[in-house]
């Protein structure tokens, strides 16, 4: 979560002589000067360089605080388990190693780092006392249904809040095309966070946001925002840039302001002013105002604060704002940030200091008597241990938007909208009013759309669930439906013929139904969307049920895929959109052995049955040594033919082949957190990842490698610790998984 400290350092091109005599020393002299001004991303280039010459403890150090300041969690954790490994760790390091963990979900251990840093800082304590309160947190009782917006990309999104007929947020994601906002991209490569608006057009399909009018918006970082409660002023944060000229602090930031902005009759944003108490020596940054205008809340690091940053408030008397007053009774040693004044005069901010589930909690108080109330952490499904802030609530609470890095997001950063549900577990405000986006109350509607979309039928090799060629076709119809119509979704509904078991037919029409659905996903379509039904052979449209001998004509007509509407709410027709397409009939496939020998095809129809042993009716296996080197230290095997129910598979996933496995090589791969080790073979030099128990598991990591640059990473299967003559595609067939 890159929101938090949106500074940029400014940087003088690095000396020529990075390698001269000692050329891990001179890197290593580079990377702390870009880690000292924050310039994270480059100095965690430089201290792998190190590391590539270098085994040096600073560097790891570095890299492993680095990767935590980046919010990479993960990387840092590994990095850290290198320091355990070599050296005691210093309290601080005790401090930010617990608080990886916890943001990874490692509670008990997390803990046990916790009360090691206790023992020299009583908030140690403090931050423990999270872990024993995560139950109740993670079981508090708000009711809220959360979505994510239409509106995110795969940049950074943030601090999403209503304004005029749609929303405004803050992002540094590329807008210029539905498909750019949507292409993952290199994140140290992207733009600066800039002010973006967005709406719904007549139809109710959300528009690409657009840079808000103005000049709020600058070279730099601009954002978060918010509005005077006439909408006439706006008060917003930005890199300490002003009228053309960049206010550097003496270690060479540019650091985080906050200025006022006018709206002209035209529709602009101009006359930027900047605030009184802005300084380029410390940051002054995400601004929430009172309804009256009267009072400010912002977060900074002015010296005087209780920790990183603090949470201040001022007052305006007639056209001056008064001095910053500390909130000293809710600001931490920690980082308090992202303050919202709501109309009843709570106060909502995010905070990693106190006793939360992890990363940055969102959290409220009052002030009564004078004096701020103890914070109350608002739980789960605001909160998470991942990083949520940035929470605008409507003024009767019952919705509103808030931002996190959790899971399953979009992007780095993402917009979420919240609502209250009622006692029937109903949304008592729809998202779709708001961001085009589907909800998780749709219900089927009986709207058949399979005609509608022009959709041949969709065909299954028997017995399979396998999406072919031909059946991909007519899902991108699908597809296209629904990008179209962003509000609306589809139940997936499989039907059989009463052929084979009933069981059998039950459980391989939910498969075809999920198979459609995760390719469905693969076109960027949220899983929320699409609702799955395995009719099996329960609602045959003739009489072939069991013991009723029709011919394969009639069979047929029963095996298919029913697409229906779904939607939260009563549907206009004259506003759903059709997309224009033409279509073919495609003919059911027609299994040929004998034509397609020599082709691989009449393998893959015999691997589909498994020989029965006739004594016991249980399917048998012949497991075969696999015959080429894998790299492993694995002693040989003979064929051995075992019972399938019998047999525990586990799976490695293989990444490579490489001429030489560099460190930089291994560490982009091991930082994974998972076991890995190199190897090398005749074929070249490999990174092993695994084992693991389960399929599931290793596909997880196969998509990570992929992710981090693996061009074919391939999962080999064992039994015993001996790589087997086996496909994954085989077993699948099988039935093992």
């Amino acid at each position: 979560m890159k929101a938090l400290f949106a500074t940029i350092t400014l940087i003088v091109t690095m000396s020529m002589g990075l390698f001269a005599q000692n050329p891990g020393d001179e890197i290593l002299k580079q990377a702390n000067n870009y880690y000292n001004i924050q310039a994270l991303d480059i100095a965690i280039e430089l201290y792998r360089d190190v590391l590539l010459v270098d085994n040096s403890l600073e560097a790891k150090t570095k890299l492993a605080d680095s990767y935590r300041l980046n919010y990479q969690y993960e990387k840092a954790e590994y990095w850290y388990r290198i320091l355990l490994n070599e050296t005691e760790l210093e309290p601080k390091q005790q401090l930010h190693f617990a608080q990886v963990l916890q943001s990874l979900g490692k509670y008990e251990e997390s803990k046990k780092y916790f009360l090691e840093y206790g023992k020299t800082d009583p908030w140690g304590n403090t931050l423990a006392k999270g872990i024993d309160a995560r139950e109740m947190l993670e079981n508090t009782n708000n009711n809220f249904s959360i979505n994510l917006l239409a509106v995110n990309s795969t940049g950074s999104d943030f601090c999403g809040q209503s304004y005029g007929k749609g929303i405004v947020f803050c992002s540094n994601g590329d807008f210029s095309s539905e498909e750019k906002m949507r292409s993952p991209k290199n994140p140290s490569k992207r733009s600066f966070v800039s002010v973006y608006y967005t709406e719904k057009d007549e139809t109710g399909v959300q528009l690409l946001p657009t840079k808000i009018k103005g000049k709020i918006n600058s070279q730099f970082n601009d954002g978060p925002i918010c509005f005077t409660n006439g909408g006439s002023k706006a008060i917003f944060t930005r890199n300490a840039f002003f009228n053309g000229k960049k206010m550097v602090s003496t270690d060479g930031t540019l650091t985080l302001s906050i200025y006022e902005a006018e709206l002209t009759e035209d529709g602009k944003w101009e006359n930027i002013v900047p605030f009184t108490h802005n300084s380029r020596e410390f940051s002054v940054a995400h601004p929430s105002l009172s309804l009256d205008g009267n009072t400010l809340y912002f977060a900074s690091n002015m010296p005087g604060g209780k920790g990183g940053m603090d949470i201040y408030m001022c007052s305006k008397i007639d056209t001056i704002w008064s001095r910053p007053i500390n909130l000293e009774e809710i600001n931490t040693p920690g980082n308090e940030v992202f303050p919202t004044i709501h109309s009843d005069n709570t106060l909502y901010f995010s905070s990693n200091g106190q006793a939360g589930l992890g990363g940055l909690d969102i959290y409220s108080s009052r002030r009564v008597g004078g004096k701020w109330k103890k914070p109350k952490n608002l739980g789960v499904p605001l909160n998470s241990n991942y990083d949520d802030f940035g929470v605008i609530m409507r003024d009767d609470k019952t919705a509103g938007f808030f931002s996190s890095n959790r899971p399953g997001g979009v992007g780095s950063d993402d917009v979420y909208y919240f609502s209250l549900k009622d006692g029937k577990g109903d949304d008592v405000v729809s998202i779709a009013e708001v961001s085009g986006k589907w909800t998780s109350n749709l219900e089927t509607t009986d709207m058949t759309l399979n005609d509608r979309l022009g959709m041949s039928k969709v065909y299954f090799n028997p017995g399979d669930f396998e999406i072919l060629p031909e059946a991909k076709q007519e899902l991108d119809k699908i597809a296209l439906f629904l990008q179209k119509n962003p509000a609306m979704g589809v139940s997936l509904n499989a039907h059989t013929s009463s052929k084979g078991d009933d069981y059998v037919n039950e459980k391989i029409s939910m498969q075809r139904a999920e198979a459609a659905k995760t390719y469905l996903t693969t076109k960027e379509i949220d899983p929320d969307r699409i609702q799955t039904m395995g009719w099996g052979e329960n609602k045959l449209l003739n009489k072939c049920q069991n013991g009723v001998d029709c011919p394969n004509e009639l069979h047929e007509i029963n095996e298919r895929l029913v697409v229906k509407l779904s939607a939260s709410e009563p549907v206009n027709m004259d506003r759903l959109i059709f997309p224009v397409v033409t279509s073919v009939a495609v003919q059911p496939p027609t299994p040929n052995p004998t034509a397609n020998q020599g082709k691989g095809k009449l393998k893959k129809v015999k691997e589909m049955i498994s020989p029965v042993d006739e004594t016991t009716s249980r399917k048998t296996i012949v497991l075969r040594p696999a015959d080429r080197f894998d790299g492993s230290d694995f002693m040989e095997m003979e064929n051995d033919t075992v019972f399938l129910d019998e047999v525990s598979f586990k799976y490695r996933v293989f990444i490579g082949p490489y001429d030489q496995v560099s460190n930089d090589i291994f560490y982009n791969f091991a930082e994974l957190n998972t076991e890995t080790k190199k190897k090398y073979t005749d074929k070249g030099g490999f990174v092993i990842l695994g084992p693991y128990d389960t399929i599931e598991e290793a596909e997880r990591f196969q998509v990570l490698a992929k992710e981090r640059g693996a061009k074919k990473p391939k999962i080999n299967v064992y039994h015993n610790d001996i790589k087997v003559d086996l496909s994954t595609k085989r077993l699948k067939r099988l039935g093992v998984f």
